[in-house]
């Protein structure tokens, strides 16, 4: 299995990573877990509020590599050695826990801690009435016996046959080939314009849905002019008279015949469920607003154009030249996700543990990191100021 090539910023940080492993080798230093501990390279922390090992950045290390990064003036008295000796509480005996409580209240209030977690609080319950739903709904729509009244993936291919489940395999296969920016305009319009490969999957020679003349046809198109023709195909809707009959489609090519789809006309839906249907979203919908429906594993697919309900997909978005002011990271775990030439004030991170990332040349100052282990990350040249 073929390893995905690294971005210049994975080699970067690849290579000063092995550098210092190298440089350790020769001094004869403890490799053990070497790839697992964070490495710190001229990133000092002044005023620190916390110590590592106490706050749990180390994740299963609590011995990170530092490179000309200590911790200076910190408001703690827990540090080693050095970093101990020039710790504020032992500098000035008169600075207080209390003192420090002071300190984070007031970074707590600056950066407007309370009213996102009152936020995140409001956003479980509402996730957890969500979960107790579907487990209400799983439990009733079900036979006396115990099988689901609703399609699973599985039962959808038992019912319809292989040829449905080449469907479901297209569907899954073509969500999992969004590209980053597809994700975000699918995210931000709710639906996206295929690229030519994607074109060439879904209505290629192999595909269910095989249509050569929606291949050549839409290859030439430039995406503003997609986006521009279903504008104007919104617009004549009005002056077209369409009847409940089934709409002809474009033929089969292996067939060489043509199917007949119906359109929903004037026909309100609320509350259905579409699970693993690749018939209803692909039918013309017209002047019937859909209210409360949940569909899973069923795209909609127009053209070049796939139409979608699906929100919140992850997506692995590094944060480059983007300061942050006042914006905390509260319960929200991250994975690769690098923080590149963005500064960032009064933004804590709390309850947020945070995996094979990295922080490159982004001074951060009152933004103590609480509560959210760290894992393989790397800070480079990032001083740290009352965090």
């Amino acid at each position: 299995m073929q390893k995905e090539p690294k971005n210049s910023q994975q080699k970067l940080t690849g290579l000063i990573r092995n550098g210092m492993k190298l440089a350790y080798t020769i001094l004869g230093q403890n490799m053990t877990n070497f790839d697992e501990k964070n490495l710190k390279i001229m990133s000092p922390k002044l005023f620190s509020v916390f110590n590592e090992g106490d706050n749990g950045e180390g994740g299963d290390n609590d011995d990170p590599i530092d490179v000309l990064s200590p911790s200076l003036l910190s408001l703690h008295g827990n540090g080693k050695g050095f970093e101990r000796e020039l710790s504020l509480p032992n500098l000035i005996k008169g600075f207080t826990t209390a003192d420090q409580q002071q300190w984070l209240d007031l970074i707590f209030e600056a950066s407007g801690v309370e009213e996102t977690l009152q936020k995140a609080n409001d956003a479980l319950i509402a996730e957890e009435f969500q979960a107790r739903k579907k487990r209400s709904y799983e439990e009733t729509m079900r036979t006396s016996d115990g099988q689901p009244l609703y399609f699973t993936k599985e039962k959808a291919i038992e019912a319809l046959g292989d040829s449905e489940a080449k469907r479901i395999e297209i569907s899954e296969t073509l969500i999992k080939s969004y590209t980053k920016e597809q994700m975000k305009e699918m995210n931000e319009t709710g639906y996206i314009v295929l690229n030519k490969n994607q074109l060439e999957f879904v209505y290629g020679q192999n595909s269910p849905y095989s249509n050569p003349k929606m291949i050549e046809q839409f290859s030439n198109f430039t995406p503003f002019q997609i986006h521009e023709q279903i504008e104007k195909e919104i617009l004549n809707l009005k002056s077209y008279s369409y009847k409940n009959d089934a709409m002809e489609i474009n033929s089969n090519s292996k067939e060489n015949r043509h199917r007949k789809k119906r359109a929903i006309i004037g026909t309100t839906i609320i509350g259905a469920t579409v699970a693993f249907d690749t018939v209803l979203p692909n039918q013309p919908i017209i002047l019937s607003p859909v209210l409360f429906t949940t569909v899973v594993g069923s795209p909609a697919l127009f053209g070049p154009v796939a139409l979608s309900p699906w929100l919140f997909l992850p997506v692995f978005t590094p944060i480059i030249l983007s300061p942050l002011v006042m914006s905390p990271f509260i319960l929200n775990p991250a994975v690769g996700g690098p923080v590149i030439l963005s500064p960032f004030v009064l933004t804590p991170v709390i309850y947020s543990p945070l995996a094979y990332t990295a922080l490159i040349l982004s001074p951060n100052a009152l933004s103590p990191v609480v509560k959210s282990p760290l894992f393989s990350a790397e800070i480079i040249l990032s001083p740290s100021f009352l965090s």
